[in-house]
């Protein structure tokens, strides 16, 4: 389990999860150029993922064009079984199984993927989860993951000045039960005998406009004027389309060309990061 159980899970992935498609040859095109926010996920898994590799997905849900279409073979995990059954229409073999006891043999996989998975382990099973993904993977095999992260930065510091409204908001409402900051995950990948090559953060200085409403929305807002104008230009800029797009590039432009460079690591609210298994 990464969680809660399965009833949690399932309604999450419902919601959450639908098979993630490429992009068309003309906006693929065209997504390789602009830097846009909506993107940055996908570009981060094609610049990484090496192809003709031999993949695990873990906590694969539905599965991924992403993933699929560079591998040479792919399998899925995950601890839910509705979505495997989609998930295996597009994946060589899915299996029903937690990411701290994976049902495949030692040194099996070239590259173990995750995406948004990390943060839903317990912190009770983190250390069995990262040595399985290094019992997996071959000697030089990569971990290539979206994380989602605890953080410093101004916005989660503020959802924290309320315990109650922090374990509602930021951890019940998607089963956020292991979150630690981004240093703090860099240190488990070593310990687990992983070389970190590459950190890149997300959301640690100017928030996305989304996460006001999704996370302080409830409890917050009532208190916070700022909360509540911010929550308000995000409506308005979600009903008019172009102003969307636009918002979505010039949030992507700032990710890209300004965030790496002015907060610390632990502002970050995701990271996307590799590691490398290193050999004994």
């Amino acid at each position: 389990m990464f969680s809660r159980g399965d009833d949690f899970y399932e309604d999450y992935l419902e919601e959450h999860c639908p098979y993630v498609r490429n992009p068309s040859r003309s906006k693929q095109a065209l997504l390789r150029v602009l830097p846009t926010r909506a993107w940055r996920e996908w570009k981060f898994y094609r610049r990484y993922l090496p192809r003709d590799s031999v993949v695990l997905d873990i906590g694969c849900a539905r599965g991924k064009e992403w993933f699929a279409d560079p591998a040479s073979f792919i399998a899925g995990v995950d601890p839910c079984f509705s979505p495997l059954v989609e998930c295996a229409r597009h994946y060589d073999v899915v299996a029903q199984a937690g990411i701290d006891s994976l049902p495949f043999s030692d040194e099996s996989f070239d590259c173990v993927v995750t995406s948004h998975v990390v943060g839903h382990v317990p912190f009770s099973e983190k250390d069995a989860a990262f040595s399985e993904i290094a019992r997996v993977l071959k000697p030089g095999g990569l971990s290539i993951n979206v994380i989602e992260t605890d953080s410093k930065n101004r916005f989660v510091t503020f959802g924290k000045t309320d315990s109650e409204l922090y374990q509602l908001n930021f951890v019940e409402t998607d089963g956020h039960v292991g979150l630690e900051l981004p240093s703090e995950l860099v240190s488990r990948f070593e310990r687990h005998g992983f070389r970190v090559v590459k950190v890149r953060k997300m959301e640690s200085g100017v928030v996305y406009l989304r996460y006001y409403r999704k996370l302080l929305a409830r409890g917050y807002a009532e208190r916070s004027a700022r909360v509540r104008r911010r929550i308000r230009l995000w409506e308005a800029i979600e009903r008019r389309r172009p102003l969307l797009i636009s918002y979505d590039l010039l949030t992507g432009f700032y990710h890209s060309l300004v965030e790496p460079w002015r907060t610390p690591l632990d502002h970050a609210m995701f990271v996307a990061l590799v590691a490398v298994k290193e050999p004994r």
